[in-house]
């Protein structure tokens, strides 16, 4: 008995100075302090081991959490100076964004006044187009006007050629009629003359009578007779005289009067020929206007095709405008919103480095005394199953990555 309880002292002896490999031996089931002792070795055996296996765990994820810890606050202040440069950015975006609504602002305005403008036009070229329609019109009735005044001059020109003709011929028969009266009074000149020797022989064949006595009376009476018709025949042949030289001044007067027709004529002629010229010319013009007008016409039709096209593509460039504009306000409104966010992110990033180093220090203590608590366990001895010098170089290797 007193074997047993030294052994049991020593037992005891070895476990109070940290000896855990030695065994206590029961002497039988119902030795109930050999038991005790043997569950009490057993225990304490275990406890070391998961203590040391806690401590070199704890030592590990502390070690972890400094090292998380500090590359979280690493992270952090690189984070919180990319979030000032975010920040920075995103200040500078929201002035670009305001100057951009401002700018957007001024071309809606712009876009506004040249929709206007373009309008404006648009009725310009319109009232154009119209005006062209006008000339054209105008121009085609001239034309028509201007080949009917031709067609009306050269019927005219016509009418003066056989008028000319006309008086041309007449002339040449009042020539032959006055041709014909100097005929006939020099035929009256000789009858005037036969007229003025018969009154004198008959005035003689009465002398010669009145001398015979009663035997001329009969001779006397024939040749009275004679010398009244002798008179009558020099009154007839005066009158007939007269008559001829009336005839000769009329007949002379007509041929003046013809050449002069003819001469008037013949201007109006040449004034038809020139006016028939000018109206060709005018023709020609009246023609090339004519063109013009069409070609105005085109032009101007085209160019309402086309301005109209331009007046619908500004008012879509004005709606875009407008768009453009209502995008851009809302995208300096998100800009703001973003650099509200980014400086609340900064807050929260500062926060979380304050955190980080806040965890970081918490943890480098937990390694301390995680290293403290691995050197008291040192001082424990386990037997080679139990791994002992394992457990104390990871622990070890635990909290030199701690330090």
């Amino acid at each position: 008995m007193v074997k047993y309880l030294k052994e049991m002292a020593a037992v005891s002896e070895a476990i109070a100075g940290g000896n855990l490999t030695v065994d206590a031996q029961p002497r039988s089931v119902n030795d109930t302090l050999g038991n005790a002792f043997a569950r009490m070795v057993d225990g304490l055996r275990g406890l070391v081991r998961n203590v040391r296996d806690a401590a070199s765990q704890v030592a590990s994820a502390s070690s972890q959490v400094a090292g998380a810890s500090d590359e979280s606050a690493k992270n952090s202040l690189q984070t919180s100076s990319a979030i000032d440069e975010v920040t920075s950015t995103m200040h500078e975006m929201s002035v670009n964004v305001q100057n951009m609504v401002k700018s957007t602002q001024t071309q809606a305005s712009s876009v506004s006044e040249t929709s206007a403008s373009i309008d404006q036009m648009v009725t310009s070229i319109q009232r154009v187009a119209d005006t062209a329609k006008v000339l054209l019109d105008i121009s085609n009735r001239s034309r028509e006007e201007v080949h009917s005044g031709i067609g009306t001059m050269e019927k005219a020109t016509d009418g003066l050629n056989r008028i000319n003709t006309t008086i041309h011929s007449s002339g040449e028969i009042i020539d032959a009629l006055g041709s014909r009266a100097d005929n006939i009074g020099k035929i009256i000149e000789v009858i005037d003359d036969l007229a003025e020797q018969t009154n004198l022989l008959a005035l003689n064949a009465a002398i010669e009578a009145a001398r015979a006595g009663e035997h001329g009376l009969g001779f006397a009476v024939v040749a009275d007779e004679v010398r009244k018709l002798a008179e009558k025949s020099a009154q007839s042949t005066k009158e007939i005289s007269e008559l001829i030289q009336s005839i000769q001044k009329e007949a002379r007067r007509a041929v003046e009067n013809m050449e002069k027709s003819t001469s008037i004529v013949n201007e109006g002629l040449n004034l038809g020929q020139d006016l028939n010229a000018a109206l060709r010319k005018i023709s020609n013009v009246v023609t090339e206007v004519y063109k013009f007008a069409q070609e105005i016409g085109a032009a101007t039709n085209e160019q309402s095709h086309g301005s109209s096209q331009i007046a619908r593509a500004t008012t879509r460039l004005n709606e875009l405008t407008h768009e453009i504009n209502s995008a851009v306000e809302e995208q300096a409104s998100g800009a703001q919103a973003v650099v509200k966010a980014m400086e609340r992110m900064r807050e929260l990033v500062q926060n979380s480095t304050s955190g980080s180093t806040e965890l970081a220090a918490s943890a480098e203590q937990m390694s301390k005394m995680s290293r403290d608590l691995l050197g008291s366990m040192d001082n424990f001895s386990l037997r080679s199953s139990d791994s002992p010098s394992a457990g104390r170089g990871n622990a070890r290797q635990a909290a030199a990555g701690g330090r």
